[in-house]
């Protein structure tokens, strides 16, 4: 029932069936980690779509003469599977406790159709403490009325330059809330879109970001838009050695940008001088000096030009990331065009004059392959370090550095001649096999052959088909071969071990001609990811915390991870995943955020926050509005966690009600009017069988449910009129069950409770009695008649109301016992034994006069059967013993019946072992109220149990009570002998016989 639950819950958030039973399988049931591991799947499932896409697009590419009709179905296949992928994989679970933020975890971000790669950028730009500083400072300087905004978008002319600026202002300031609510929310993940849906290109036109974009150029829009928002502030541009200021034409370069193709923020920053500097040009933007030198007039000329760079776009080919960047700044132009309009070779070199606080470099995977005449996406292994020291590259180095360029390129080549030699060893022919490998193989397959038995074998083989067995017959040239491949393998790995010895040797050198320019260090922070094809796949990514552990940012879902796995993943060669963009930071930046820290954690010594979360420190920047709007979301959402317990705590308690209710109506209805009180089973039934109002009986078991479904999660039915809104929630659950279940009034009138009350006194009553009934006949099959005598005062002192069971019982065990007791005493005379008489005569005595009554069959029988031992046994006694018989008989056949006899008897004896189990009755643990599962252990079930094992043991007496119930007539001496033909040493055991005798 609680699997078909959880199936129907997660089907109503749009999960497939198949998916669901996987996964509550696999996590056992956990509603959290399930939610996780079918993101998971679906995500898996839909990468299976979009490579299933691609395949058909490269088989329809590829079949050159495919008819239109082939061409159409295609088409038609793909774009059903593109709205069965509906707008991403986004599932916003029901259960908004799923969506709750984990203690010490950071907030994901929701994927809002093909957002991914938004996604890890946004992350990526949250790590950077600068960055988020300055979007939480910004106040812009510029509003545009709604009166306004609607006039520019009016008419043939629009006013693009107001409606773009309005787009970027908005954008930054829902950046800002997204940011306020990454630092401070409880929610697992935050929604981006607002910020996306203010994301306008330099004409103003919305930019459909679900649509995958080149990371690089999508962070160039979105660099822009911020730069131009944050130009609409007093602080905007920071000159040296002065205070902030507002620049003077914060509307000449949006005048520009209608009118250039290039971007608007590159235009802007590159016309800034040393002088002063933007945010974002300090942030993301260095400046290089290049140097071009080329031939002219047979004379060499070099001609120098600043410029700035950005993204920073790495040639994978190169292996790793020095020898890329290394490429990037210096290359060779085959096509240069000198001033006099010659076309002739140059060689251009770069070099940095300033350095970004964040270097962020593209890895370019996807190219055009002219051979299949599409793009296509390089997995190649890309080695990269977590730090790197960009002082080779920098112009101050300019001179040491070039000198050691022209060392290292010699070493270089050298290396690339050896990982080429190593290359063709490891993997022949680019096969993938490694040679030592195979030759490794087929010595261990050789050697196998020289096994006499597979000899043996061999030769009989080629006697009948010599072609089939060859050289392997001759053992002579088969041991030839074994050591000529042995010998081979080991000149050749000798080989393998002096090229790694070498390789080794050459990158140690390139490494220590670098040794002195290590003081510009930049720490790898985030890693973007991109597992699929070119034109297809996902995006995610992975950022360091200030600790060096890494944490796995996929969208909604965050997790910590190795770094062991981090770079398996991102180096590539692992399927189609790699990483396609690096983001590193400057260990200034770095130092200046662990201070910040610091003081941070100082000042906030005191401050307790639940969450214990990354960048906890950014609510220092957080204004007063941004929190209050955070706060209150959280309250919010606290409440709507609230209102989703109650509502799923209520449908649970209304489900578990009619269960319940259903179950009694059918336990009770199966009972009928038998022997034996199973209404005691449990304390519903013996309200059911005690009460007639089915009212009564529904708020019962309504109230169970309450206090028991969910133990965390109690309440009292006659609590809640304190609670209106559960009140209300639980009045429409169970309308909605029917009338069958309908309650018109949840609260229980006063003298109803006091009903409840009484009836519940009482069955702690029976249960009691029920305690003590087991107790006697326990004590009944093992004949310790003090424990049962005791036991049965104990039962009679409860005053059970004639018509009870307890009371019933009473009566016919003891007219049972008195008759087994008499007999047993005739039968002991008789064969003179008096060892035991006497606990027999007190038994017998107490119960006769005790509990039955003077006229009842059972007490006549008695007296008849103790007058036949007088008149045909007197000399079976001694003188002394037969006085004190007659005075026994006497006693018994003139003294009155009644209660008090049985107590006469006992004295002040007491059963300490009874006692004993009743203890349970008053003890913590016993809770009469509880509802209670009907099982084989049901104290009914037990007194049935018991029952039948003493009238299996006492048969032959429940047969003569029986019959005196029946006939009234005594049994004479002679019958007696017959019915009771018993000896001493056989007493009666407790055993499970096929015919059972019933007491009447």
């Amino acid at each position: 029932m609680e699997q078909q639950r959880i199936v129907n819950e997660f089907m109503d958030m749009g999960f497939e069936m198949p998916l669901i039973v996987e996964a509550f399988h696999k996590c056992k049931g956990n509603k959290a980690q399930m939610m996780d591991e079918l993101i998971r799947m679906t995500e898996q499932n839909q990468k299976m779509i979009e490579q299933s896409m691609s395949m058909a697009n490269q088989q329809r590419g590829s079949t050159g003469g495919a008819s239109n009709e082939d061409i159409d179905i295609n088409k038609a296949i793909e774009l059903s599977l593109k709205e069965a992928q509906g707008t991403g994989v986004v599932f916003e679970p029901l259960n908004p406790e799923q969506r709750l933020r984990k203690k010490g975890m950071p907030v994901g971000l929701k994927n809002v159709g093909n957002t991914c790669y938004v996604n890890s950028l946004f992350q990526t730009h949250f790590q950077n403490l600068k960055f988020v500083k300055a979007i939480m400072d910004f106040e812009s300087g510029v509003t545009f009325t709604d009166e306004e905004i609607k006039a520019a978008k009016s008419g043939a002319n629009q006013d693009k330059k107001k409606l773009r600026l309005n787009a970027s202002i908005n954008l930054v300031k829902n950046l800002q809330a997204l940011f306020a609510s990454m630092t401070r929310s409880h929610k697992k993940y935050i929604d981006p879109t607002p910020v996306l849906n203010n994301l306008v290109d330099d004409f103003a036109n919305p930019i459909p970001v679900g649509d995958q974009k080149d990371v690089t150029e999508f962070n160039m829009t979105f660099l822009t838009r911020v730069e131009e928002a944050l130009q609409t502030q007093e602080s905007f541009v920071v000159k040296k050695g002065e205070s902030p200021h507002r620049p003077t034409h914060v509307d000449s370069p949006l005048e520009e940008s209608l009118t250039h193709k290039n971007n608007l923020l590159l235009r802007k920053l590159s016309s800034i001088g040393d002088a002063e500097e933007t945010f974002m040009s300090s942030m993301f933007f260095g400046k290089m000096k290049e140097f071009r030198t080329y031939i002219q007039d047979k004379q060499r000329m070099m001609d120098e030009e600043d410029s700035l760079f950005g993204a920073i776009i790495l040639d994978i080919t190169h292996k790793d990331l020095y020898s890329s960047l290394d490429e990037w700044l210096c290359f060779d132009i085959e096509d240069f065009r000198a001033p006099n309009g010659e076309i002739c070779k140059a060689e251009k070199e770069s070099w940095i004059t300033k350095a970004p606080d964040t270097l962020f470099f593209q890895l370019q995977r996807v190219v055009f392959n002219k051979d299949i005449a599409d793009i296509q996406k390089l997995d190649n292994p890309f080695q990269f370090e977590k730090e790197i020291y960009i002082d080779r590259f920098l112009l101050e180095h300019k001179e040491i550095a070039t000198k050691i360029r022209t060392e290292v390129k010699a070493l270089k080549r050298r290396l690339a001649s050896l990982e080429l030699a190593l290359s063709k060893i490891n993997s022949y022919k680019d096969t993938g096999f490694d040679i030592l490998a195979v030759l490794g193989v087929a010595t261990e397959f050789l050697n196998s052959q020289l096994d006499e038995k597979d000899l043996t074998e061999a030769t009989q083989l080629q006697k009948a088909d010599p072609v089939n067995i060859g050289i392997l017959s001759d053992k002579d040239k088969l041991l030839t071969s074994v050591n000529t491949i042995k010998l081979y393998s080991d000149h050749l790995s000798q080989k393998k071990k002096a090229l790694e010895a070498e390789i080794k040797q050459i990158k140690d050198e390139i490494d220590a001609l670098y040794s002195k320019l290590k003081s510009e260090k930049y720490v790898l922070g985030s890693i973007l990811i991109h597992d699929g094809v070119a034109g297809s796949g996902h995006y995610y990514s992975f950022i360091r915390n200030h600790d060096d552990t890494w944490m796995r940012y996929n969208d909604i879902q965050v997790s910590e991870e190795k770094e062991e796995q981090v770079f398996k993943e991102a180096i590539g060669g692992l399927n189609h995943i790699s990483a396609y963009c690096l983001v590193y930071t400057s260990q200034k930046a770095i130092d200046k955020e662990t201070e910040h820290i610091k003081k941070y954690m100082q000042g906030n010594m005191n401050l307790a926050n639940e969450l214990e979360v990354p960048k906890q420190h950014y609510s220092i920047f957080l204004k007063e509005k941004l929190r209050a709007d955070v706060d209150l979301d959280n309250k919010k959402f606290h409440e709507e966690i609230q209102e989703y317990r109650f509502q799923t705590f209520m449908k649970n308690i209304s489900e578990a009600y009619q269960t319940r209710y259903d179950i009694l109506l059918s336990t009770f209805n199966s009972i009928g009017k038998g022997a034996f009180p199973f209404h005691i089973n449990s304390f519903g039934l013996f309200l059911k069988s005690e009460i007639k109002s089915d009212s009564m009986i529904k708020w019962y078991v309504l109230d169970t449910c309450l206090q028991e479904i969910n133990p965390n999660f109690k309440f009292k039915l006659k609590e809640l009129k304190n609670q209106p809104k559960l009140l209300k929630i639980l009045q429409n659950s169970i309308g909605s069950l029917g009338s069958n279940y309908s309650l018109k009034e949840l609260e229980l009138p006063k003298d109803d409770e006091g009903k409840i009350d009484a009836k519940l006194a009482e069955y702690v009553d029976q249960i009691t009695g029920a305690i003590i009934c087991l107790y006697i006949f326990e004590k009944c099959l093992t004949q310790e008649w003090i424990e049962t005598l005791c036991a049965i005062r104990k039962l009679q002192q409860l005053n059970f109301p004639t018509t009870s069971f307890f009371t019933k019982i009473t009566k016919n065990l003891s007219s049972i016992l008195v008759l087994y007791l008499a007999t047993r005493l005739e039968h002991n005379i008789a064969i003179q034994d008096f060892q035991e008489n006497e606990a027999l005569m007190t038994t017998l005595f107490a119960l006769n006069k005790g509990i039955l009554k003077q006229d009842d069959p059972q007490s006549i029988q008695v007296k008849i059967i103790l007058n036949d031992i007088l008149a045909l046994q007197q000399n079976k006694f001694s003188p002394e013993a037969l006085q004190s018989f007659k005075e026994f008989v006497y006693k018994n056949n003139t003294s009155m019946h009644g209660p008090e006899e049985l107590g006469k008897a006992l004295g002040d004896k007491k059963s300490a072992e009874l006692e004993k189990r009743l203890e349970i009755i008053s003890s913590e643990g016993f809770e009469p109220y509880k509802w209670t599962e009907i099982t084989e252990q049901a104290y009914a079930h037990q007194i049935k149990k018991q029952f039948d094992n003493f009238s299996a043991n006492y048969k032959a007496w429940v047969n003569f009570h029986n019959s005196l119930h029946s006939s009234k007539t005594p049994l004479k001496q002679e019958e007696r002998a017959k019915s009771f033909p018993y000896a001493k040493e056989e007493p009666p055991k407790e055993e499970h016989p096929k015919e059972e005798a019933k007491a009447q």
